[in-house]
């Protein structure tokens, strides 16, 4: 039964009864690369407590201006750790759509895939003057 547990509940109920080396693969230029549920479970933790450290507090919305991939998974269940809203937001939407969003759901702060998505994230960076903290995953 899972009901009353949260996702970080089972997260820590899957890495006590079924510790998994290759719980997630990824592509990388190299090939495919593993992370064990235990590892990913200490990052989550890493990206909860760097959140609350950075002065995000529970019930404060964060977008994810993100590819759908482990960074994604990371930052999504690190900030439902920290007690964080998600807002995803579709990397191919408008940029009026996206400043939309992120102005009308009140987010704080912005998490970015990679170097060039946080370019594009730039050039609309003035319009959502509440986005006090962005973070390239």
């Amino acid at each position: 039964p899972v009901l009353g547990k949260t996702l970080v509940d089972l997260l820590d109920d899957a890495v006590e009864r079924h510790p998994n080396p290759k719980a997630f693969n990824m592509p990388t230029e190299t090939g495919w690369t593993s992370t064990s549920n235990r590892d990913f479970q200490t990052a989550v933790n890493e990206v909860a407590a760097g959140l609350r450290a950075h002065g995000m507090a529970a019930g404060e919305h964060i977008a994810f201006f993100l590819n759908s991939d482990y960074h994604f998974v990371l930052a999504d269940v690190g900030s439902l750790l920290a007690g964080l809203v998600n807002v995803p937001l579709y990397v191919t939407f408008s940029r009026e759509n996206l400043v939309f969003i992120t102005n009308h759901s009140e987010s704080r702060a912005m998490v970015v895939s990679d170097p060039a998505m946080l370019a594009q994230f730039a050039e609309w960076a003035a319009d959502v003057p509440d986005v006090r903290l962005v973070v390239l995953a």
